[in-house]
């Protein structure tokens, strides 16, 4: 009988309960001992299997090749070379040393705890392992031709029919984008809803003031006429649209978070708001004349200036001057134009126009007054090109005919493709209303 039944026929046995625990502590001990000792024998005789695993490709390897590689026999002895394990003045390079310092690494896992003991307490045989490995990596370099012979293994995944097939290509399922670009035009201009397809809107055109006001006068003196006059702003209805067609299987296999479909309608709606800053800034007719062409108010370079390099500190304050009625006025301008021009420039007495300093983090006014990044205002240097804007955007009516925030969605017309079409439609118009509500720094003709 062996410890462990005779342990547990004690237990059975037992009355007096300390003594019966002490067999129980006992039986417990018994039985890690005997599990360690069936995993080490379980785990000797796996790498046992790898060793003979490992002669047999040196053997096969050695009639290959013509005696050259070498063969670990089961005794630990490396024949084929007639070399010796452990005969002093062989492999004695850096490579050699190398190679065995790395059996004695750490690693993780219990089967290679156990290989490198069994390294460890037969230093022949890993002293005729590494020797057979670095016999197999000379024959690989003096050999070119038989290279991928040695190398490569039956399967892998470099070639696809040897097991290539089996891995396939890894795609992240996040989707890179850049910044979207939201519309300024719609955050500062006038909006009006249209339930037709033009619509009009009435403003003042000539006033009692600007018509020379009221006048006073002596008694009995008759009073003064004064007649102000109106005026009306045209909106006319135009379409934005744009469409995309997606098929159907790779709507159904894109692996991207949140779905292709909503990747798209960011991006065509990025897209529909630059659309509207570009005919609100730098329209040149069709829609409208944007306000950057046709401001109320000009501050022109002197003839001949033509470069906005040539920005002076007086022309901001001379655009400031002539805006008289906005009445919550800002400066709009491109990148180019804040970075490069109006970043570095001084009032007279050497302060820099960006309050509270040039080293705060970023631009916020300019003079006092805050200042909107336009991406499609004008940026290019040329003659007659307006690139700052200073007032009221309140001035300038977008109209809104249709506004849609979704795709409209076709999955017939391209059916017989197994293709849906989504489409983004939208109805807007444009039109100057009060230009002398903002102004416009101009390059000379």
């Amino acid at each position: 009988m062996n410890e462990i039944k005779l342990l547990r026929a004690l237990i059975a046995k037992e009355a007096d309960p300390v003594k019966k625990a002490e067999y129980e502590e006992q039986l417990i001990k018994a039985i890690e001992k005997d599990a360690q000792e069936k995993a080490d024998a379980k785990a000797e005789a796996k790498n046992k299997a790898a060793m003979d695993a490992l002669s047999a490709e040196a053997a096969k390897l050695r009639s290959q090749f013509g005696g050259m590689a070498s063969e670990v026999a089961s005794d630990g002895k490396s024949v084929g070379l007639g070399i010796t394990a452990g005969a002093p003045g062989m492999y004695k390079g850096y490579r050699f040393k190398a190679e065995m310092a790395n059996l004695g690494l750490k690693g993780k896992g219990a089967d290679h705890a156990m290989f490198r003991a069994n390294m460890q307490a037969n230093p022949q045989r890993a002293e005729a392992f590494v020797k057979t490995f670095l016999d197999m990596y000379e024959m690989a370099k003096k050999n070119p031709g038989q290279e991928q012979a040695i190398i490569k293994a039956g399967m892998n995944e470099g070639t696809t029919t040897a097991g290539g097939w089996l891995t396939p290509d890894e795609f992240s399922d996040e989707w890179s984008s850049y910044t979207r670009d939201d519309s300024v035009a719609l955050q500062f201009c006038r909006i009006e809803r249209m339930l037709s397809d033009v619509k009009y809107v009435n403003k003042e055109d000539a006033t009692v003031n600007s018509l020379g006001g009221v006048i006073i006068t002596n008694e009995a003196t008759a009073a003064t006429e004064v007649n102000p006059t109106v005026a009306r702003t045209t909106l006319t209805a135009k379409r934005l649209d744009g469409y995309t067609r997606i098929t159907v299987e790779d709507m159904e296999d894109a692996q991207v978070r949140g779905g292709l479909v909503n990747q798209l309608m960011d991006q065509f709606s990025e897209a529909n708001g630059q659309t509207i800053d570009s005919a609100v800034f730098i329209g040149a007719g069709d829609p409208c004349s944007g306000v950057f062409k046709s401001a109320g108010y000009s501050q022109t370079f002197d003839t001949g200036s033509s470069n906005f390099s040539e920005l002076l500190e007086s022309d901001i304050r001379g655009l400031i001057a002539k805006v008289l009625h906005a009445p919550n006025p800002r400066f709009f301008a491109h990148r180019t134009i804040l970075w490069n021009y109006i970043y570095g420039l001084k009032d007279t007495t050497g302060r820099p126009l960006f309050i509270p300093s040039l080293a705060a983090g970023g631009p916020q006014t300019v003079h006092g007054w805050p200042i909107s990044e336009v991406p499609k205002g004008p940026s290019t240097s040329a003659a007659s090109t307006g690139f700052i804007l200073f007032g009221d955007l309140k001035g300038f009516i977008i109209g809104e005919r249709a506004r849609s925030t979704s795709f409209f969605v076709d999955p017939f017309t391209r059916g017989l493709s197994h293709e849906v079409i989504f489409a983004l439609f939208n109805r807007y118009a444009f039109a100057q209303h009060m230009a002398n509500m903002y102004g416009r720094i101009v390059t000379a003709a």
